[in-house]
């Protein structure tokens, strides 16, 4: 479910269904559908099964709250057995949003670029997208043999859409990987850069790769491009 926590952004939160639990657990660890975070109903008789949970999920880097706890006890119980907070139920919409940007700060500052000195999301150093190839090592992109003219977040907002070619990318999720930023900060900022590496694709020859997706971001599909080498 998404909830509105603000007039630019929303979180999306996902109640754990016991019912459904294999397929569930299957779906994350495929990486399939990732919310900010995990709520959890309490269950003194699944304890066993909520710790499962727990570290299933652990890797993914999502937020694990626990809702309805009764005792102090039960609340020691959760993070004993890997949740990251405890709720009421229903939990505090404004505590969890801050919640989450406080364990999103935390994985960013432990995994951001680590020894490779890129971001996390940045797992090869090097990859090509149809004409397109992306170099962390030198900083640079090129089409074909023509090197690309870009500042620096250009360059990783274009490494960004490379890594999820295809994918659409909200504007928040270009701003926490792009500048860092774990709330909209109600600009315009994502647009006006998404607007300038079009004019330096375009420059390059490269025509329409980047889609506006209504209501929902953008994504590179350089298949659907069209490339005309440049004249000489």
């Amino acid at each position: 479910m998404t909830l509105q926590s603000s007039p630019f952004s929303s979180i999306e939160l996902d109640l754990f269904d016991f019912d459904q639990a294999e397929a569930r657990v299957e779906q994350r660890l495929t990486g399939q559908k990732v919310p900010d975070a995990l709520l959890i109903d309490w269950d003194p008789l699944r304890v066993s099964e909520i710790r499962s949970i727990c570290h299933a999920f652990r890797a993914s880097g999502i937020l694990i709250a626990v809702l309805g706890l009764a005792t102090p006890s039960e609340r020691v119980a959760a993070i004993s057995v890997g949740a990251d907070c405890e709720h009421p139920c229903p939990p505090s919409l404004i505590l969890l949003r801050a919640q989450i940007g406080a364990h999103r700060r935390i994985i960013a500052e432990s995994s951001n670029t680590c020894s490779t000195g890129r971001p996390r999301w940045a797992t090869r150093a090097c990859f090509t997208v149809g004409p397109l190839a992306i170099s962390w090592n030198e900083r640079e992109a090129r089409i074909r043999d023509c090197v690309l003219d870009l500042k620096p977040r250009q360059f990783e907002l274009l490494a960004l859409f490379s890594a999820r070619h295809r994918h659409v990318l909200s504007r928040e999720r270009i701003l926490r990987d792009v500048w860092d930023c774990e709330f909209d900060t109600g600009t315009n900022v994502v647009d006006v850069y998404v607007h300038h590496l079009r004019r330096a694709l375009g420059q390059a020859g490269l025509k329409s790769p980047i889609k506006t997706v209504r209501g929902r971001g953008y994504r590179l599909v350089m298949d659907e491009a069209t490339w005309t080498p440049l004249a000489i």
